[in-house]
């Protein structure tokens, strides 16, 4: 929110601080739970993913997004849980 508001400095700021997390293969790891209350793969997927579409809002930022959603497309496979929807919560 801050890179469309008065405070783009401090927005360029937290995305370059963000990228200073980015691991080599393009991964973010989080240091405790998401909102979704996922683990393992599925929160770095998460993290990586809300990292990415923060990336996406400033260009000088793309390729760090790019690497990014490579990690994430990296991550299907036969028993991936991008491929497996029954593994999602369903509503009450």
């Amino acid at each position: 929110a801050a890179m469309k508001t008065d405070r783009r400095q401090v927005g360029a700021e937290l995305l370059d601080r963000l990228a200073g997390h980015q691991q080599d293969d393009g991964h973010l790891q989080a240091a405790e739970g998401t909102i979704t209350r996922s683990g393992g793969v599925s929160m770095q997927i998460e993290t990586t993913a809300l990292a990415a579409l923060a990336w996406l809002t400033e260009p000088r930022m793309r390729a760090n997004a790019d690497k990014a959603v490579e990690w994430i497309t990296a991550q299907g496979g036969e028993k991936s849980q991008l491929e497996q929807p029954d593994t999602l919560p369903t509503a009450p």
